[in-house]
């Protein structure tokens, strides 16, 4: 059974991936390829999202490949939620993120940050690599995999006294005490 169709010209289309993503449900797309003009019909099974370079990605595994790939979320030109319930288990995105290929050169970072920043980090969180999060009593433990650790330590420091800890790497404990020391010395 199909419905939903949403088009990406809607503002809801990447609500529509995460809706998808959430409830495991399969989803069909029109594809534009990166080398053409060929759009292609596809019917995915929804992993995550994740950004990168600016741009949006879905992970997802594609039936007509039989394998795992990743879209550019821009260059979907169509796209329609199933009511088809995926049942096969896939990796979790995380675990995705940290099989890509060293290229992409992504860093896993996690951190604990008072539960009362977390609502403040809704939508931010996604331009920094979210992948997951974990409520630990008045903590969040927040799991990232970031592009570049200077981009995220100036980051980590807009958060103040709502940031607790680093929990890794410790290379980015490094250069937050750096920032913070190269800023008292301004004075």
């Amino acid at each position: 059974n199909r419905a939903n169709s949403q088009s990406l010209k809607d503002d809801n289309s990447l609500q529509t991936i995460l809706t998808a993503v959430h409830t495991k449900r399969v989803v069909s797309i029109d594809y534009r390829s990166s080398y053409g003009d060929e759009t292609l019909a596809r019917a995915i099974e929804p992993v995550g999202v994740y950004l990168e370079n600016g741009n949006w990605y879905l992970i997802a595994y594609c039936r007509l490949r039989e394998d795992y790939r990743n879209f550019r979320i821009d260059r979907i030109a169509r796209i329609e939620l199933y009511d088809e319930i995926f049942v096969d288990e896939h990796l979790e995105l995380e675990e995705y993120l940290y099989e890509l290929p060293q290229t992409t050169a992504l860093e896993r970072v996690r951190l604990t940050v008072d539960r009362s920043l977390a609502k403040f980090l809704v939508t931010e969180k996604y331009y920094h690599g979210f992948v997951s999060e974990t409520e630990h009593g008045d903590q969040i433990e927040m799991t990232f995999m970031s592009a570049s650790l200077d981009g995220f330590a100036r980051w980590f420091m807009m958060f103040g006294l709502g940031a607790n800890s680093i929990l890794e790497p410790a290379e980015l404990q490094v250069r937050v005490r750096t920032l913070a020391k190269e800023i008292l010395e301004k004075e």
